[in-house]
C-alpha cells in the first residue's frame, strides 16, 4: 500500500511522494516520487530520500530474504484524463532486480551486492496503482 504525500506546486508542476508500507522495505528506500501537470503524471519508481538529498537515481529497496532483496528503479507516464476511477495502469519502463547475498548496510546508504544481480529489463512490466 503507498501513502501519498504532496508538496507545493513547483514550476506548474505538484512534485508528491508515495511511501509503500512494509516490513521489508529499507528505511529511506521505500518512497517514490512523481510529478503531475494539466497533462500528464510522471512516476520515478527510485529512492526520493537518494534523489532529494545527492541527486542520485537510486532504486527502492525491499528485504525479501535474511540475505537478500528485490530493488525497482524506473519511470511510467500516464496522461491525465477526466475519470472518476481509483486505478492508474501504465507501462513501466524499468527493471526488477534480485541480490541473493547482501553486504551490510550503512545507514543513511542501501545495502550493496556481494554477488552479481539478477535483473529483468522488460518491455511489458507494467505499473498499477489504486488511489485510496
Amino acid at each position: 500500500m503507498a501513502k501519498l504525500s504532496h508538496a507545493p506546486e513547483h514550476r506548474g508542476a505538484t512534485i508528491f511522494t508515495s511511501e509503500l508500507s512494509g516490513e521489508g522495505f529499507y528505511p529511506e528506500y521505500g518512497t517514490f516520487w512523481g510529478r503531475v501537470t494539466s497533462d500528464a503524471i510522471w512516476f520515478y519508481v527510485s529512492s526520493w530520500t537518494a534523489f532529494n538529498l545527492w541527486l542520485d537515481d537510486l532504486p527502492i529497496l525491499e528485504h525479501v530474504a535474511p540475505t537478500g532483496y528485490v530493488s525497482l528503479i524506473g519511470t511510467a507516464t500516464a496522461q491525465v484524463e477526466e475519470s472518476h476511477d481509483a486505478a492508474i495502469s501504465v507501462a513501466f519502463d524499468g527493471s526488477f532486480a534480485y541480490c541473493g547475498r547482501e553486504k551490510p548496510a550503512t545507514p543513511p546508504y542501501p545495502p550493496s551486492c556481494a554477488v552479481s544481480l539478477v535483473e529483468c529489463r522488460s518491455a511489458h512490466h507494467h505499473l498499477d496503482l489504486t488511489r485510496r
